[in-house]
C-alpha cells in the first residue's frame, strides 16, 4: 500500500539495519513481482545460496525462515539492489507486487498476503483491505508531500499499517482552538488526529487536528513572506544543504521508463529540520 503512487515525498524513510537471525519457527514463501520485468535478473535472500531468477518479472523463493530478511536484486552489471523485511509473518506466502528501484533500495508498491504490517524499508505496509472504511485515528507524520497534498502517517495502533493520507481541498487542517493551518506546515515527527474515509488502502482526509505548534510555524512562515517584501529586512539565513535528506516515492506512471537508479525523486524534508 505504500508508497502512495504519484506523490512524490519529502520526509525521511527509515532503512533498518540487517538481522538474519532466525527467529520464528514457520516456513514462509515470498512471491514477487516487478513494476519493470527488465529491472532485475536474479533475487536472492542474504545468508542464503540459492539465486532465483526473475522471469518475465515475477519470482518466488520458499522456505524462507525467520521474522527478518535481506533481498538482494541483480540490477545489471555488478550493480545491486537490496529491500529489508522486518516482521514477516509465521508461515503463508507474502506478495511483494509492483517494485521498483531507487538509490539502489528496492520499494514494493503494494504487499498482500498476511494482514498484520511487514515492515519493508523501515515502512509498515499491509493490505490495503485493513485500512477501515471510516478512519478517526491519531499518529505522527513520517513524510509530507512537496506541495503539502500528501502525507504518510503511521497510526499510533501497531496493527495497522503506515496510511498515504490524501488532503484534498475539502480537507480541513487545523488546530484544537480552530485556527486553519496549511498542510505543507506538518513535518516529520509531528503528532496528529486524521478523520477520513478509507479507500483502496488510502485515506482521504476530511479533518487533520495538529498542535499549536504546527500553527506557530504557519504563522512564522507567513512572517518571513511579509519581510521578504521589505527591501530593507534582513536576508533569512540559508539552510545548510545536509539537511535535507530524501525519501521513498513512487516509480513514474510509465513503467518502461525512469524506474532505474536515482529516478522519481523530490526534494525531501527530514526530521522537521528545515524546508526548501
Amino acid at each position: 500500500m505504500l508508497p502512495a503512487q504519484g506523490c512524490g515525498m519529502r520526509g525521511i524513510y527509515l532503512v533498518l539495519l540487517p538481522c538474519l537471525a532466525a527467529c520464528g519457527g514457520g516456513s514462509l514463501t515470498l512471491e514477487g513481482t516487478l513494476a519493470d520485468s527488465t529491472a532485475a535478473g536474479e533475487v536472492w535472500a542474504m545468508g542464503r545460496a540459492e539465486r532465483i531468477t526473475v522471469e518475465n518479472g515475477a519470482f518466488r523463493l520458499q522456505d524462507v525462515e525467520g521474522d527478518t530478511i535481506e533481498l538482494r536484486f541483480t540490477a545489471g552489471g555488478d550493480s545491486q539492489v537490496r529491500m529489508l523485511l522486518h516482521d514477516l509473518p509465521d508461515g503463508g506466502t507474502l506478495r511483494l507486487e509492483g517494485i521498483w528501484f531507487a538509490d539502489e533500495v528496492a520499494f514494493p508498491t503494494r504487499v498482500g498476503g498476511a494482514a498484520a504490517p511487514t515492515v519493508v524499508n523501515g515502512l509498515r505496509m499491509a493490505r490495503g483491505d485493513v485500512v477501515p472504511r471510516d478512519v478517526n485515528l491519531p499518529g505522527t507524520v513520517l513524510a509530507v508531500a512537496d506541495d503539502g497534498d500528501a502525507l504518510v502517517l503511521r497510526p499510533a495502533d501497531a496493527a495497522l499499517p503506515d496510511l498515504n493520507v490524501l488532503i484534498t481541498p475539502a480537507s480541513v487542517v487545523h488546530t484544537a482552538d480552530g485556527d486553519l493551518v496549511e498542510a505543507d506546515q506538518l513535518q516529520f515527527g509531528d503528532t496528529l488526529r486524521v478523520s477520513g474515509i478509507g479507500e483502496g488502502g488510502h485515506v482521504i482526509a476530511a479533518e487533520i487536528l495538529v498542535s499549536r505548534r504546527v500553527a506557530s510555524n504557519d504563522d512564522e512562515a507567513s512572517n518571513e513572506v511579509r519581510q521578504s517584501n521589505d527591501p530593507y529586512a534582513p536576508a533569512p539565513a540559508a539552510r545548510p544543504a545536509s539537511l535535507v535528506r530524501q525519501a521513498p516515492v513512487d516509480p513514474p506512471e510509465d513503467p518502461g521508463k525512469g524506474r532505474g537508479k536515482g529516478t522519481g525523486k523530490e526534494k525531501s524534508r527530514g526530521k522537521g529540520k528545515g524546508r526548501d
